[in-house]
């Protein structure tokens, strides 16, 4: 068997002793601080190699079929979809050339219209009732011509106006058809002549009177209803005194 050369020969080392710490023995020395070491400038590196990477598509870039962003139909330049003032939306949009104030203007006008004929009517219907108040009260004044206190001297069968109602001549005093009844009128036309044009209830009493200014007797005659204006109507007429004394005139007042 070959031995290696003496000097290749592996070295034989005694184990190390640690030194032992014997009770009351002292330690090691402290090692004093050591400054603090410069920092140590980093070498060149070597740049590594970078391989393209594609960006990712712009919707709003000229890449990828989209138009550049606010170029495109319908938008401004400048502005995004729906904001810019290109075509088909033209801007700002300008104050109103007064179509709303037209609108309201003749909402305004036909209130006032309406106020207008609303008021009128009511003043019309004020202005009628009013007079056909002043006529009723009138037809009503005792005092009046005809009326209850003041009434008209006729023959008979002459004819006689009374509160704008015509009563034709030729009516005549009738003797009593049996033993229970009075004299009566017949014959006797109204004719509804009113300037106002309303219609007139015909009621009138006639009193026949002697020379001495004593009532003999009474006999009423009436229409069925209110003649209409330039109507005529044959009222009916009712007595329940007998003229069994001479009569001087015949007194004709309207109720």
């Amino acid at each position: 068997m070959t031995q290696p050369p003496p000097d290749q020969q592996p070295t034989q080392h005694a184990p190390q002793q640690r030194p032992s710490l014997e009770k009351g023995a002292p330690g090691p020395a402290p090692q004093p601080p050591q400054p603090p070491q410069p920092p140590v400038a980093p070498g060149p590196q070597q740049p590594q190699q970078q391989w393209p990477v594609a960006p990712p598509p712009n919707p709003y870039g000229s890449g990828g079929g989209y138009p550049p962003y606010g170029s495109g139909p319908g938008y401004g330049p400048g502005y995004g979809p729906g904001y810019g003032p290109g075509p088909g939306y033209g801007g700002p949009v300008p104050p109103s050339s007064g179509g709303s104030g037209k609108a309201i203007a003749i909402i305004i006008g036909a209130i006032v219209l309406v106020v207008i004929l609303f008021c009128g009517g009511i003043i019309a219907a004020i202005a009628v009732i009013a007079n056909n108040v002043e006529d009723s009260i009138d037809d009503w004044d005792p005092a009046r011509t005809g009326g209850r206190d003041n009434p008209i001297t006729v023959d008979v069968g002459e004819d006689f106006e009374i509160d704008g109602v015509e009563y034709a001549q030729g009516w005549r005093v009738q003797a009593p058809e049996d033993e229970y009844s009075g004299e009566t009128i017949v014959g006797l036309e109204a004719t509804n002549e009113r300037d106002d044009g309303s219609s007139e209830y015909a009621y009138l009493t006639f009193t026949f009177v002697d020379g001495s200014d004593v009532e003999v007797g009474q006999i009423t005659c009436s229409s069925d209803g209110p003649i209409a204006n330039g109507n005529s109507e044959e009222l009916s007429c009712y007595g329940s005194d007998r003229l069994d004394r001479p009569y001087d005139h015949i007194e004709v007042s309207a109720s």
